[in-house]
């Protein structure tokens, strides 16, 4: 009886399809595109990537980002 009264059109079934899936069914197996959008200057970037990768202590990261912070403060105040 399923077959019988529940028979959707294919085209509502490719509507659904293309709806929930707007880049096909193999969609789901290609890498998906991330971007980053980061509010931090290039300077601090590269600062805190320093940090991280040990090049650079604790104390070595922190004076520069605070005088980078001081920096970008008065720029947005001027």
């Amino acid at each position: 009886m399923r077959d019988w009264y529940d028979n959707p059109r294919l085209e509502d079934i490719f509507a659904e399809q293309s709806a929930k899936l707007p880049d096909g069914p193999l969609g789901l197996l290609e890498p998906p595109e991330i971007k980053l959008v980061s509010g931090l200057s290039p300077k601090a970037v590269t600062l805190l990537q320093a940090y991280l990768n040990g090049k650079i202590g604790t104390m070595e990261f922190a004076s520069p980002i605070e005088a980078l912070r001081l920096e970008e403060l008065q720029s947005l105040q001027v």
